[in-house]
């Protein structure tokens, strides 16, 4: 069992308001309280099989969430706020074998999160799970050559006060060590069929929002990586103001 607190981030602090179209406005509140979470988790492991339970109670969570902008039902305010608790439920299981030069890693994870909204003048219950597989094979090729295959699909479901519709992706990479991994060659090519666009539909109070973030992940990349200094660091610290670069 665990407990944390996580700050909100500056981005979600800062009260400016930002211009997104004639219909639409985005702010942050620089009143948000940080979000306490309470956590229990299990883990299983048996061979190459695993298997992990996690569940969570959040208080204080940050959303998304939209109101009229001046009393105009046509122009919207979209801004972080806190909310109400809510529950998250989480459960994978999967494997990590080898099989010769073939090394899969098969996941499926059911993510759930119990939420209730008022939507039209009545309770609207955000309660239906996501369901995850992903998919990460390696193939080990003669002169050191590696073949990386990985494939994801998640289903539509709630989260939050949202319901996200499903998306996926495939990608494929060729990668390489020359010279006691001083010097290394990989290609990418990521969501080859341009699927994994986020597809989000945002409910509160009277109003719908729609959006659809094209995330421009379908790519091509060719990485060359020289290593200058392969000699572990002295250094011993962590670095004390590592979360504050992360709410940045």
């Amino acid at each position: 069992m665990t407990s944390r607190t996580t700050r909100p981030s500056y981005y979600q602090l800062d009260g400016a308001l930002q211009y997104i179209n004639r219909y639409s406005y985005q702010s942050g509140d620089p009143s948000l309280k940080p979000v306490d979470i309470y956590s229990v988790q299990l883990m299983a492991q048996w061979s190459c099989f695993f298997a992990q339970a996690i569940y969570s109670y959040e208080k204080n969570p940050i959303f998304y969430t939209a109101h009229r902008y001046n009393d105009d039902p046509l122009v919207k305010l979209i801004k972080f706020e806190n909310s109400k608790a809510r529950h998250k439920y989480q459960f994978a299981i999967g494997a990590q074998p080898h099989v010769g030069c073939w090394s899969p890693q098969p996941t499926i994870g059911v993510y759930c999160s119990r939420y209730a909204t008022r939507f039209l003048d009545r309770e609207m219950k955000l309660n239906r799970p996501i369901l995850i597989f992903n998919w990460d094979n390696a193939i080990s090729l003669p002169h050191g050559w590696i073949i990386d295959a990985d494939f994801m699909v998640q289903t539509s479901g709630s989260a939050e006060n949202c319901y996200l519709k499903a998306r996926s992706y495939l990608n494929f990479g060729v990668r390489k060590s020359f010279f006691d991994d001083m010097f290394s060659i990989q290609f990418n090519a990521n969501d080859i069929f341009d699927t994994n666009n986020e597809r989000i539909v945002m409910y509160n109070g009277d109003i719908k929002v729609t959006t659809v973030n094209y995330q421009e992940s379908r790519n091509v990349m060719l990485t060359l990586r020289y290593n200058i200094n392969t000699s572990r660091s002295k250094y011993k610290g962590t670095g004390a103001g590592q979360a504050e670069k992360n709410r940045m």
